[in-house]
């Protein structure tokens, strides 16, 4: 961060539903990821933003963090200035190419090897009439947005894929909180072509196809539906509650 930017001070009042969250949780080890989580998200507003949009965004999640998840974030980081990685997934996508802040970083080399298909887990594919997530629904895919945050939240707990290590881990969960709450990110069109080339915007789920279905309709970029993963172990209403 530029020097006294940490001493910008942004205030968001934190939403009933989510202290109520924290503090019905039990296990340490839970609470603390989704504590960080849900401050991440009372902290988002609903429209896209660039570097700017999302280091003020862990800077406000920094603010609210409770005593336990500052803690775990000082023991992962050895600060806790969650501003400063804020946009390591996005400058991902340079380093393919070997340029921007990471073009030469050996660790986001190393993330790029392991996992090319990165530049899918910052969105999911909604029809723009979608009312929830379904984690197991048509629309889902084992990359987006919102199961890779669970992913993150395993690996913080000590599960999940153990390539990805606990600082990477709280990089992605930083910054996808941040898309999962911008509109562009949680949304796509769905267009129905006729037999006379005329084009129909289709918002509604039911008549949008989903991703592997065979028709005109279906997004472009999106893995077959054979490929969806189980449900990922985050509330599924997230993407609706705080968006």
């Amino acid at each position: 961060m530029a020097a006294g930017e940490r001493n910008l001070k942004i205030s968001f009042p934190i939403p009933a539903v989510m202290r109520e969250l924290s503090g019905n949780m039990t296990s340490p080890s839970r609470s603390t990821c989704l504590a960080l989580a849900l401050a991440l998200a009372a902290a988002s507003p609903a429209y896209p933003w660039g570097v700017e949009g999302h280091k003020a965004l862990a800077i406000v999640a920094g603010q609210n963090l409770t005593p336990d998840a500052r803690s775990h974030v000082i023991k992962i980081l050895g600060n806790d200035d969650l501003g400063s990685i804020a946009v390591w997934m996005d400058e991902l996508r340079s380093a393919f190419f070997h340029t921007g802040p990471l073009g030469s970083d050996p660790d986001a080399l190393r993330f790029n090897a392991e996992f090319p298909e990165n530049g899918q887990w910052h969105y999911v594919d909604l029809p723009l009439g979608s009312k929830e997530y379904d984690p197991g629904g048509a629309f889902s895919n084992p990359h987006d947005v919102v199961h890779m945050i669970g992913e993150a939240v395993s690996v913080l707990e000590g599960g999940g894929d153990r390539r990805i290590t606990k600082r990477e881990a709280l990089y992605m969960v930083v910054h996808f909180v941040g898309d999962e709450h911008q509109p562009l990110h949680i949304g796509n069109g769905f267009y129905d072509v006729g037999a006379d080339g005329s084009v129909k915007l289709v918002t509604d789920p039911g008549a949008a196809k989903g991703p592997g279905a065979s028709t005109n309709s279906m997004p472009t970029g999106t893995p077959r539906s054979s490929e969806r993963s189980r449900a990922p172990r985050i509330p599924r209403s997230w993407p609706r509650r705080f968006s």
